[in-house]
């Protein structure tokens, strides 16, 4: 059956478009930028999200995001606080987003954990600084990741901290510390397995078999902060716990029993998860429909007439992004919008392009493309479902999720490698509109040079593909030259000797667990999913469907 691309991707817009009509946080959230300067050369870029129908003073949590992302991350949860009457600030850490920088010396994890803290310090501090808009007896914290870590800390060394919600991340806790301590996971989790999250339980209700393992049952009481309560998600992983409508869920019931609150309205977590699809819906389906407009509007034209409608087409692009940047720059006001259709506008530019390029190839090569990334997804979700194995084979009732879990990881996975990438594209977006100079050079060289972008990508990849598809042959070892074998031999003999120090002062231990860890994550996230795909793209199945996609078979 032949799939009419041109119905297909209006299909797709006006989905797209519906989702976010119907669901848009901007009927129940006001959000807004906040900084907050450390000193004279370090200021912290925050989001704001209050909600419309309560007034101030509200219960506020402080959400913080994993390591290499930034506050777009934590937006999800922070709109559903909001929605339920609390107040919830999303800051980016310092080195990520829009706040200020860090050497390449700042970016290891012991000194990221020092300087998460005293971000998110600063952050609690304005929060204080602000009785009339938070209520302070109802401070709260949550976090995944590298920044689950940093609520935990920071929740454990304040005492008005109120409760604490921490994603994918394990750490020390007591009875009493930190107070209302709620631990999210999911069930494929990758880095932070559900082992060690259900033994920090068991620490910190000092109780070897704790009860309160799901979203109904709760161990101590919230009046005196005691209360604890693990949730594990069957439809997360690592990377989209905070995606997850299920832990979103659980989050936002936890910090409204932890400040005496009843839900505003229900369901409880169904708008954000929505509105990123739809949101992903329309940015692809636009682009789909863009682009067959300009291709349908070049068919009647000469050879000559569609080498120049190319041109008009590119540089229509350039000139309306350029007219939006100057807009946004000098209202001063809605730069984030302005920052999503720019990226839109770009995205636009190159696809009209390719296809203006070669109009006779759009669907042999889009069949092409679809197979491709369906393989590297299937490749990248592998270690997910590798590492849900130990929870789905003593639960297998959790396999009816499955299908969810799947249908969620490729939407948030998309969009949550999206809003890094807008964190690379633009130095800022919220206070005013920057873009980075990688972004002003890639519209330029696309606006000068049309689909010359896409074109190379396509011909290393091609290249790349034709090496790797190669017939692997063993060769044999050269005979070692005394020279180089007394070299060999002088480094296995240094490298003994500093293994024998090591061991000495107690530090080999500790490298080879964090030398383990290393491998592991390594072999988890890069080894397993590049070996499957050179398996498989240099498997003679594969290249049949290539080939049928190719040719229209």
């Amino acid at each position: 059956m032949t799939v009419n691309l041109r119905w297909l991707s209006w299909l797709v817009l006006g989905l797209g478009l519906t989702l976010c009509f119907y669901l848009s946080p901007s009927y129940f959230v006001t959000a807004e930028p906040v900084t907050v300067d450390l000193d004279a050369r370090k200021t912290l870029v925050a989001r704001l999200y209050t909600p419309r129908s309560i007034a101030p003073p509200y219960p506020v949590a402080i959400l913080t995001h994993g390591i290499h992302n930034n506050k777009a991350m934590m937006a999800p949860l922070a709109v559903e606080l909001a929605r339920q009457g609390i107040a919830a600030i999303a800051l980016d850490f310092g080195g990520f987003g829009e706040s200020y920088n860090l050497s390449p010396s700042q970016r290891s994890i012991e000194a990221l954990e020092s300087s998460t803290l005293a971000d998110t310090r600063a952050i609690l501090k304005f929060v204080r600084s602000n009785p009339d808009r938070f209520d302070l007896d109802y401070i709260m914290v949550g976090g995944h990741s590298l920044g689950g870590a940093t609520a935990l800390n920071l929740a454990i060394q304040e005492p008005d901290i109120r409760a604490t919600a921490i994603l994918s991340i394990h750490g020390n806790a007591t009875p009493n510390l930190p107070p209302n301590l709620f631990v999210g996971v999911g069930l494929y989790e990758q880095l932070n397995p559900v082992s060690g999250a259900r033994s920090m339980l068991q620490q910190a209700t000092d109780n070897p078999n704790p009860p309160c393992t799901s979203v109904d049952l709760v161990c101590g009481e919230f009046g005196d902060g005691t209360a604890r309560q693990l949730v594990v998600s069957p439809t997360a992983d690592h990377v989209i716990a905070p995606y997850d409508p299920a832990l979103i869920d659980a989050v936002v019931r936890w910090m409204l029993r932890s400040s005496n609150r009843s839900p505003v309205s229900l369901p409880l977590s169904r708008v954000s998860p929505g509105f990123l699809l739809g949101l992903l819906l329309t940015f692809f389906g636009g682009i789909a429909t863009g682009t067959g407009i300009f291709l349908r509007s070049s068919r009647p034209l000469s050879p000559l007439a569609k080498g120049l409608w190319r041109y008009c087409v590119t540089g229509l692009m350039a000139v309306l992004m350029l007219w939006i940047w100057g807009i946004a720059a000098r209202e001063g006001s809605e730069v984030r919008s302005a920052s999503n259709t720019l990226i839109f506008c770009y995205g636009l530019q190159l696809c009209s392009n390719a296809v203006l390029a070669q109009p006779t190839q759009v669907r042999s090569k889009l069949q092409v493309f679809a197979l491709y990334i369906i393989s590297i997804f299937i490749a990248f979700l592998l270690p997910a479902l590798l590492c849900g194995l130990g929870e789905l084979l003593p639960h297998p009732a959790n396999l009816r999720f499955l299908p969810q879990f799947i249908a969620q990881w490729v939407a948030f996975i998309t969009y949550n490698y999206a809003a890094a990438l807008k964190a690379i594209l633009f130095v800022s977006y919220s206070i005013d509109l920057q873009p980075s100079a990688a972004f002003v050079l890639l519209v330029f060289l696309e606006s000068i040079f049309p689909s010359a972008l896409l074109h190379s990508i396509e011909s290393a990849f091609q290249w790349s593909l034709s090496k790797l598809r190669r017939p692997w042959r063993l060769t044999g070892i050269g005979r070692l030259s005394r020279r180089t074998a007394v070299v060999v031999i002088s480094l296995i003999g240094v490298f003994g000797i500093v293994l024998y120090w090591r061991s000495i002062d107690g530090l080999l231990p500790l490298a080879l667990s964090q030398l383990g860890r290393t491998l592991q994550t390594i072999t988890l996230w890069l080894v397993l999913p590049l070996g499957f795909l050179v398996f498989l793209w240099r498997s003679n199945g594969f290249r049949q469907l290539e080939r049928r996609a190719f040719n229209h078979l």
